[in-house]
């Protein structure tokens, strides 16, 4: 809070500093959003597979790859019928 000068205005001790981050840019739901700043972890994010450990990480791309490939065989399937 800022007084008509400029300068801040001090909170209160048990006052919550007001929450400065991107909360809203990334919210699926607007009703979702008091529970996810309780839960403390924010929006969902992605997963940056290069910060898990390697069978985590190969058993990703592998899922990955398996969907991929079972998607390209169906509109093979279905291209063929």
């Amino acid at each position: 809070m800022t007084h008509t000068n400029g300068e801040k205005k001090p909170l209160h001790k048990t006052q919550p500093e007001p929450i400065l981050s991107s909360h809203k840019d990334s919210v699926i739901h607007e009703n979702l959003l008091p529970i996810q700043r309780i839960e403390g972890g924010g929006p969902p994010k992605r997963v940056d597979f290069s910060t898990l450990p390697k069978p985590i990480r190969y058993f990703g791309y592998f899922l990955v790859a398996a969907a991929v490939i079972m998607a390209v065989m169906v509109a093979v399937v279905s291209l063929f019928r």
